[in-house]
């Protein structure tokens, strides 16, 4: 997408990242899901420099939306695992992070349905941060304690 092409009526913030020259969208709350769907659809299938930016934010970005829409948004978690170059680990790593985040997100069974498996694929990557980074998702903090890896 080219960055004259992208318009937010000037409530979205659009920054350019260097080095790598990729496009993020700062989200901000007076964003409705609205006007950040359409968006962040275009940049799910874009390049990984692209989706990099993305997956940084994905947090965020799922967090703003409500309940049913962001559950629509769990059948394409599983796409972040297909990368223009394999040996991008750090976009694996990303993910790894941005799992431990969105579990709270979701219920207790579609944890274990949709995100169980990418964590686990994780867990047995060949990179040994993006391995170590990846067992973190499998259990959260007390007071909620729940570890997914004994359902």
């Amino acid at each position: 997408m080219k960055p004259s092409l992208l318009m937010c009526s000037g409530r979205c913030g659009v920054r350019w990242h260097s080095p790598s020259m990729s496009w993020q969208v700062i989200l901000g709350d007076q964003l409705t899901a609205a006007d950040l769907v359409p968006i962040f659809n275009g940049f799910l299938k874009d390049l990984d420099e692209v989706r990099i930016g993305v997956l940084k934010h994905l947090y965020d970005f799922l967090k703003l939306l409500h309940a049913d829409k962001r559950r629509e948004y769990l059948y394409q978690l599983q796409e972040f695992m297909v990368t223009d170059n394999s040996r991008n680990w750090r976009f694996r790593y990303e993910l790894a992070e941005q799992l431990i985040l969105i579990i709270e997100l979701y219920s207790h069974y579609d944890v274990y349905d949709y995100l169980r498996q990418i964590a686990l694929t994780l867990c047995s990557d060949k990179v040994s941060e993006v391995r170590w980074i990846s067992v973190q998702t499998g259990c959260r903090d007390p007071p909620e304690a729940v570890c997914m890896w004994s359902w």
